[in-house]
């Protein structure tokens, strides 16, 4: 056991350090190509940084333990639209939002909704997988074809563009192996400990939020609320839809809890939907919001492992 977490631990110093070295590279591609900076943020930084929860989530897939994947994006969705936005406006003074991003964001709300409302059967099937991606498509097509929500502001810069695509192939070849060092590490510590492979997951998920938190806070330190934002959203989005529907369709996810994965995800749309109220009546997440919302994590962590005890004590279970 003390072996299979040292093992966790370095597998998330190098995917951290990893994740942190991909993003850099992209955004300063991305730059070079004269992307949108809400563009670069949302789809280049946000997908990146689903990277972590993804190769996690598709090791333990093709390990025949789906719910390992479902548990950590859950968890990520639910620390990213709390713990992580609230720390963001706490060290960055508030995250501050344009009215035509604020309405972009409604359409995260159906995003997170989407798996919970195909997980009401119990099971997220191939077909469901696919249903995921093709909505995750048509998203990111469309918010390339409108031009990031018309804000057209360009950034380019020069770059070594071998070096940089070389440096950010090496490290998403190290997301990807200490992806499989962690999928390995918790399928032995759950059955070591005795718990549900998708609470495993839901602690493993603060880990991989480290890269747009990083990201995110450097981003809103320098006032660039766009960005901060678009970071963690993009991620949320590819998470609940690109991550969770490849995960399907390698293995169809049928936890063991479902109850559980429903709460989790249940919480998650919860979270957006008070971002979503608290951006239309203020236009920003100032630090009283940012405390409220680290607090709403906690609450969340604790009413999620109090769930846990009740179901898999439960006869039925």
């Amino acid at each position: 056991m003390i072996m299979q977490i040292a093992l966790m631990v370095l597998g998330f110093l190098v995917l951290s350090k990893s994740a942190d070295e991909a993003l850099k590279r992209l955004v300063s591609l991305s730059r070079h190509f004269g992307i949108t900076e809400f563009a670069i943020s949302f789809i280049v930084v946000g997908i990146v940084s689903t990277f972590p929860e993804m190769s996690i989530g598709l090791n333990s897939a093709l390990d025949g333990f789906p719910s390992l994947g479902l548990g950590v994006i859950f968890g990520s969705n639910v620390a990213d639209l709390t713990l992580v936005i609230g720390m963001v406006a706490l060290m960055g003074g508030g995250i501050r939002l344009r009215h035509p991003i604020i309405e972009e964001t409604k359409w995260i709300l159906l995003a997170v909704a989407l798996p919970v409302l195909l997980l009401l059967d119990g099971e997220i099937t191939r077909t469901d997988g696919a249903i995921l991606l093709a909505a995750f498509a048509i998203y990111v097509y469309m918010l390339l074809r409108h031009g990031a929500t018309g804000d057209r502001t360009k950034i380019k810069v020069n770059v070594h563009l071998a070096k940089e695509i070389a440096t950010t192939l090496l490290c998403v070849a190290a997301i990807i192996l200490s992806g499989m060092v962690i999928s390995d590490s918790a399928e032995q510590i759950s059955v070591g400990a005795g718990v549900p492979l998708f609470f495993i997951g839901t602690i493993i998920a603060i880990g991989t939020c480290m890269p747009e938190l990083i990201f995110a806070v450097n981003a809103a330190t320098h006032h660039h609320g766009d960005l901060s934002v678009g970071d963690i959203l993009g991620n949320v989005l590819a998470d609940c839809m690109g991550a969770l529907g490849l995960i399907a369709l390698v293995q169809p996810i049928k936890p063991a809890y479902p109850q559980l994965a429903i709460l989790s995800g249940s919480l998650a749309v919860l979270s957006m939907l008070l971002l979503l109220v608290v951006f239309r009546v203020n236009g920003q997440v100032g630090k009283k919001e940012g405390l409220a919302l680290v607090l709403l994590y906690v609450i969340f962590l604790a009413v999620q492992t109090f769930a846990e005890g009740i179901v898999t004590a439960s006869p039925a279970a």
